[in-house]
């Protein structure tokens, strides 16, 4: 399978591939794909960030136990929220739905 990638996303992974982190080019595009489709089986998450609120979720849990699991899960929706928009400023990358 051949793909073509626009000039803003072929800077990427030559970046990504330059700084070390993949050996190459496939490697790139193969872990957007895990990424993909961690998103779409666990919900809208960055790799790593759902095990991340729900550690954090739980501990706040254990520090105010008068603390409801709804207002744990809006402040979790929240800050992922605020994550995901956070990394699209950055990346230039936009979610569209």
């Amino acid at each position: 399978m051949r793909l073509t990638l626009d000039p803003a996303a072929t800077e990427f992974v030559r970046n990504k591939v330059r700084g070390g982190g993949y050996a190459r080019p496939e490697d790139v595009v193969n872990a957007g794909l895990r990424a993909l489709r961690q998103s779409e089986t666990a919900g809208d998450f960055i790799p790593g960030e759902l095990d991340s609120l729900l550690e954090e979720g739980e501990q706040s849990g254990r520090n105010d136990p008068t603390y409801s699991l709804a207002q744990v899960i809006t402040e979790l929706r929240v800050k992922s929220e605020s994550k995901r928009n956070e990394v699209a400023r950055r990346t230039g990358l936009r979610k569209t739905t």
